[in-house]
């Protein structure tokens, strides 16, 4: 559709045919001209280390500058839009790869590329609006040149996901938090359990709800962990409810300290809680899940009438194995294979399959 082969082109970037829409779409985010965010930073920080760049930005493309969330290795918060390489990543939804703009014909006379600061490494993959509108673009750069493996293109998509879901999902919590607590002005029961300080049952399952029907036309998976605690029923038998309690108390930290801000709590069942992580397949959820279980197996609670070891168990599903299922269909999966997981002895983590159901 654009002839990056014409000098002009090379000197100002074509505007995509949906741009007014798209500023629109921009705007919308509000995420111009805000303060920068240790969440993207890391991500910018990671990309330089991870590909040996001295540049890595996280920008958006406003009218007539190109505005930076987020940038490693290079000082300046806008640049003009015309001229930006990033101007030109939007127009295309696949990532925009350049080895050595100097050696190549289409780039070589760029004014950046002939002139300070010479680049010639730049590859950018397109950041999408709420509605899939591209409004921005995350990037590494270079000065001089590199070659790209596939190996690299799927570390810098995985990496671009990232950028994606940090961006979009603070919307999604917002609209999690008005949901409930517009519930809880109708009820006359409290939403937060007293001990855990999470959601109860009715309230995280509204959100487990909510997230996979905002999830499924933005395409992007729900996950949801199972967290059951080992061996907690016997502690109120031999030492009183106080002692459960704690256990209780001391593991919903650990696992709140664990998880995004981002991400969901409740209270299932008596010794169960359920996590909700927008934005997570099934890998990424496991993950999570076996950093939270490693990190309470090794640890011991501390109670007046003596310490209490409490491991835990964990199932772990994600709507990307199944891009229909219902919640109905991942909290049957997940309580199956916290059952099985217990059944084979406990403190581990199991995946729960929705294609083998």
């Amino acid at each position: 559709m654009y002839d990056l082969n014409c000098p002009d082109a090379r000197m100002h970037a074509p505007r995509p045919d949906d741009e007014t829409e798209r500023l629109k779409s921009l705007h919308h985010l509000r995420v111009l001209d805000t303060s920068k965010e240790e969440r993207f930073d890391r991500i910018t920080r990671l990309a330089c280390r991870i590909f040996d760049t001295p540049v890595s930005t996280i920008g958006f493309i406003d009218a007539d500058r190109l505005w930076f969330k987020s940038s490693t290795g290079f000082a300046l918060r806008e640049v003009a839009r015309d001229g930006a390489f990033c101007a030109y990543t939007i127009l295309g939804d696949d990532p925009m790869v350049i080895p050595d703009a100097k050696s190549d014909p289409r780039w070589q006379d760029h004014p950046t590329v002939a002139g300070e600061p010479h680049i010639r490494f730049y590859m950018g993959h397109p950041i999408h609006a709420v509605d899939g509108r591209r409004v921005g673009s995350f990037c590494v750069v270079d000065y001089r040149p590199h070659s790209v493996s596939s190996a690299d293109l799927q570390a810098f998509h995985d990496l671009s996901g990232w950028v994606q879901t940090e961006l979009l999902l603070p919307r999604s919590r917002a609209s999690q938090l008005e949901v409930v607590f517009e519930r809880e002005r109708l009820d006359s029961h409290p939403r937060v359990d007293s001990i855990t300080r999470f959601w109860r049952a009715a309230a995280i399952r509204e959100i487990l709800e909510r997230e996979l029907a905002r999830s499924k036309p933005e395409r992007q998976p729900v996950g949801v962990m199972l967290i059951g605690i080992d061996g907690v029923e016997r502690a109120p038998e031999k030492t009183g409810r106080i002692r459960g309690d704690l256990v209780l108390a001391e593991v919903s930290h650990a696992v709140s300290m664990a998880v995004r801000p981002y991400d969901s709590l409740g209270r299932w069942g008596e010794n169960e809680f359920l996590v909700v992580l927008p934005g997570a397949d099934l890998a990424r959820s496991a993950v999570a899940a076996e950093r939270i279980r490693q990190a309470r197996s090794l640890s011991r609670v501390e109670t007046s009438s003596g310490p209490v070891r409490a491991t835990i168990t964990i199932a772990v599903g994600s709507s990307s194995d199944d891009e229909s299922a219902s919640g109905d269909d991942l909290l049957a999966a997940i309580t199956e294979a916290l059952r099985l997981a217990r059944e084979g002895g406990g403190n581990r983590t199991r995946l729960a399959s929705l294609l083998r159901r």
